[in-house]
C-alpha cells in the first residue's frame, strides 16, 4: 500500500515503492512479472522508533540522474540517499543532509554532471503565506 506522497519511481525496467512491512523497496519488473526486494541504507527507517515526543517523517522514493533515491525530511533536516550499484545495499550513498529551516516539503528535482542538486520546496504555516522555491546544493 502506498502512504502520504510516495508514488512509484520507475527505473531498470521496474516500478519501484516502498514497503513499510519490510522497510525495503520493492520492485517489479514489467518485462518478467518478477518482484524484487532491495535493502534502504544502513540504519534508515521508514517507521520512526517510538518515542515520548512526535517527529512526522516522510519516506519518499524517486528517480534522480537515472539512479534510484530515497529522501525524507520533517521539521529539522532534509536527507537525501542514491544507490549507485542497483540492488547493492551497501552502494547507497547518503548524497546530502541539509536543514530544513521549516520548509514542510523539500524534493530533488535535477542532479547536474558536476554534482550539484536541484531541490524545490515549500514552505507554509497557518500564520504565514505559502511560499515555493528552489535551491542548489
Amino acid at each position: 500500500m502506498l502512504h502520504g506522497k510516495e508514488c512509484l519511481s520507475f527505473e531498470n525496467g521496474a516500478f519501484h515503492w516502498l514497503d513499510y512491512s519490510t522497510e525495503s523497496m520493492m520492485s517489479l519488473n514489467i518485462s518478467n512479472e518478477t518482484y524484487k526486494r532491495i535493502p534502504l541504507p544502513k540504519n534508515v527507517r521508514l517507521s520512526p522508533e517510538k518515542h515520548n515526543w512526535v517527529v512526522t517523517i516522510e519516506m519518499v522514493i524517486s528517480v534522480l540522474g537515472s539512479m534510484l533515491c530515497v529522501f525524507n525530511n520533517n521539521e529539522i533536516t532534509f536527507n537525501l540517499w542514491i544507490i549507485k550499484e542497483y540492488g547493492v545495499q551497501d552502494s547507497w550513498t547518503k548524497l546530502l543532509t541539509l536543514p530544513s529551516n521549516g520548509a514542510n516539503s523539500i524534493v530533488p528535482i535535477y542532479s547536474f554532471s558536476y554534482g550539484k542538486v536541484l531541490l524545490q520546496y515549500e514552505n507554509w504555516r497557518d500564520d504565514k503565506p505559502h511560499k515555493v522555491g528552489s535551491i542548489l546544493e
